[in-house]
């Protein structure tokens, strides 16, 4: 059975994570930097003696736009290759409430309808 975390646990776990998160910063500036340098000095590995080594490889995405599917593969075909995202915008359905487009009981029933989520963010804003 999981022990039921207290507010000091918390507290302890918070200052590691503000003592951390320069330190993480730090990481991902030498990260950029480092996959840059080693592209531009046309190397794809660097190892330090006892310590370890780092290695990129690189690869390329490709991403058809739809206009050139279309003329390549003409309207039909192209549809059938074509990936489009569904789904219900909460602005846009604000907006048509407004614009009385969309009534109120309608907007009841998208709420009612609609799939929630519990959503926990964290933000980690460290004294400088």
């Amino acid at each position: 059975m999981a022990k039921k975390p207290t507010l000091r646990q918390v507290r302890q776990m918070v200052e590691e994570l503000l003592t951390l998160a320069p330190v993480y910063e730090r990481y991902k500036l030498l990260e950029k930097a480092i996959k840059g340098d080693l592209v531009e000095l046309k190397h794809t590995e660097v190892e330090i003696a006892g310590k370890g080594r780092v290695f990129i490889s690189q690869g390329e995405r490709v991403t058809v736009p739809i206009k050139v599917a279309v003329d390549a593969l003409g309207e039909d075909l192209a549809s059938r290759v074509i990936v489009t995202k569904r789904f219900v915008s909460n602005d846009i359905v604000a907006a048509f409430v407004k614009a009385e487009e969309i009534s109120q009981e309608q907007r009841e029933k998208l709420l009612k309808g609609a799939e929630r989520k519990t959503v926990t963010s964290l933000y980690v804003r460290p004294l400088k």
